[in-house]
């Protein structure tokens, strides 16, 4: 068993690139050695003066334009198992002109998410499976209905399989630019393992009683990898983007025993609550609406959230779809799947349910509800994982139209 109880003084290193050798001043503890350095010549870290800091300093992030994925925007920390839960608190900040995702997309997505740092591995990153750990970190995710405002979402993800533990996915109240969060977390591996995450003290997330690889004796490496990303160029941000980070400290044992009060470095607004489902609707209105004949065409979406961040998949076959054919009626499907389908407004109605199956897996997507009024109405928001289109210029309910038929059901 390794105790250990260690903190990043930023103040120790100069300003300007935070290159191999002014790490080794911040983290001068011979205990935890920087084991992996990605960016030894500080291309993307740099230390800039900000009292709003532990110390008077920050680490300023790089995020690049263009760049998607966990590229070389990294360094790490590396202990012997404490073979006790591991801990980690800092402070982060997006500044204020940050892009959650990229505006440059045509047509637009709603996709976007990225990982900040640093975050706890307990077990190896990479290299051969069998060795590869349990990784516990912080994302910001702008998928789908939190495109408009994204959030932040912890992650703890099984290196082996890529399964996320954290089921269902948590979200926090959206992020505010410019504002100071603090970030906690708890972290013990093996056979029955334990995480949990904090913003400004408060319990966002838990997981416990699960199997968390490799074993109750791997290290503990400390990572502090950040990056814009996905699975694709679609969640590379449009421009540069920076964030700040600081007042790391790392210790053995429970979180109660290092978290230090949980006082951020100057006033801050008050913590923000757990949540554990996006934000919803601030109107008792159904946010999705057609008027009687007006057409448009909803979209089904599939996502497998046992990714992260989770990923639209295809469905197996067909998809089914379960709408009341006394308020609408069905039109053609807009691909062989039937993943979009035509709907016209039939008879003025308050919140007509909607949704739709994949008929291999058996999954239905979130169910949705739809005004049909008797003018068209603008929609307020998009939510859940079904989106709602205007028809497309010359599209109608004819006969000559692809996949006419009216889906399965």
């Amino acid at each position: 068993m390794v105790d250990y109880n260690f903190k990043g003084n930023f103040a120790a290193a100069p300003n300007g690139a935070f290159t191999n050798a002014n790490k080794k001043k911040v983290w001068s503890d011979p205990t935890v050695p920087c084991t992996a350095d990605f960016d030894s010549d500080g291309t993307w870290f740099k230390i800039i003066d900000n009292s709003k800091f532990p110390g008077g300093k920050s680490c300023r992030l790089q995020y690049p334009k263009d760049r998607y994925g966990m590229q070389d925007q990294s360094y790490q920390l590396r202990v012997k198992s404490p073979q006790t839960t591991a801990n980690i608190v800092f402070y982060w900040m997006f500044e204020t002109d940050f892009v959650f995702y990229n505006t440059n997309l045509s047509p637009p997505q709603d996709v976007g998410g990225g990982k900040i740092g640093p975050c706890i591995n307990w077990g190896e990153i990479g290299g051969e499976t069998s060795k590869r750990g349990t990784r516990a970190m912080w994302w910001w995710n702008a998928q789908g209905s939190n495109h408009p405002k994204p959030v932040f979402s912890p992650s703890c993800q099984d290196q082996r399989s890529g399964n996320q533990l954290i089921q269902p996915v948590k979200y926090t109240k959206p992020i505010e630019l410019g504002r100071i969060y603090k970030f906690g977390i708890s972290l013990h591996g093996g056979p029955n393992g334990m995480a949990e995450y904090y913003q400004d003290d408060v319990l966002i997330a838990s997981v416990s009683n699960k199997s968390m690889m490799a074993t109750a004796t791997d290290d503990v490496i400390f990572d502090f990898a950040f990056f814009s990303g996905g699975d694709g160029k679609a969640y590379a941000l449009p421009k540069d983007c920076y964030a700040q980070h600081g007042g790391v400290h790392y210790w053995s044992g429970t979180y109660a025993s290092g978290a230090n009060g949980g006082t951020p470095p100057n006033p801050q607004p008050e913590p923000i609550p757990p949540e554990p489902t996006p934000p919803s609707p601030d109107s008792a209105t159904s946010p999705f609406s057609l008027a009687v004949g007006e057409k448009k065409i909803f979209q089904a979406k599939f996502i497998d959230n046992m990714q992260y961040p989770p990923k639209e998949v295809e469905p197996g076959g067909a998809v089914k779809w379960s709408l009341d054919p006394n308020v609408v009626t069905w039109g053609p499907g807009t691909d062989p799947m039937y993943k979009g389908i035509q709907v016209t407004g039939k008879t003025a109605a308050s919140g007509a349910k909607l949704k739709a199956q994949d008929p291999v897996s058996g999954i239905w997507t979130e169910e949705i509800k739809v005004d049909v009024t008797s003018t068209p109405r603008t929609d307020k928001i998009r939510t859940g994982t079904m989106t709602v289109e205007p028809l497309p210029p010359g599209k109608s309910a004819s006969a000559d139209d692809d996949f006419k038929d009216e889906p399965p059901q």
